[in-house]
């Protein structure tokens, strides 16, 4: 434990952003779009969310990418008749990176 243990309770922001916005940045930047499970029902934040966003993810860097929110509109209940009437997996192979070629063919 190189920043000892319960960092969260003395810097909240530093350790919010050593695990969650350093890796994402990391991951993002490698990626032309990221497609998200984001709803407008989440959250008042997200209540503004579009099918369609420039998310800037390095504003130190003006680092941008296109952020794709297919459910944007839709609600929970919506989510789960979805899951379990569609005989989809949950997770797994419906959970992979699409490279440009695929991104264009959408």
């Amino acid at each position: 434990m190189e920043f000892g243990q319960a960092l969260w309770e003395r810097r909240l922001d530093f350790c919010c952003a050593l695990r969650k916005v350093m890796p994402l940045q990391k991951t993002l930047s490698g990626l032309d779009a990221w497609i998200t499970g984001v709803r407008r029902d989440q959250s008042s934040v997200r209540a503004a969310a579009q099918v369609l966003e420039l998310y800037e993810f390095d504003k130190l860097r003006g680092k941008g990418i296109l952020k794709i929110n297919p459910l944007v509109g839709w609600s929970r209940d919506q989510v789960w008749n979805y899951i379990r009437t569609s005989n989809r997996p949950l997770w797994g192979a419906c959970c992979t990176r699409l490279d440009r070629s695929q991104l264009e063919s959408l």
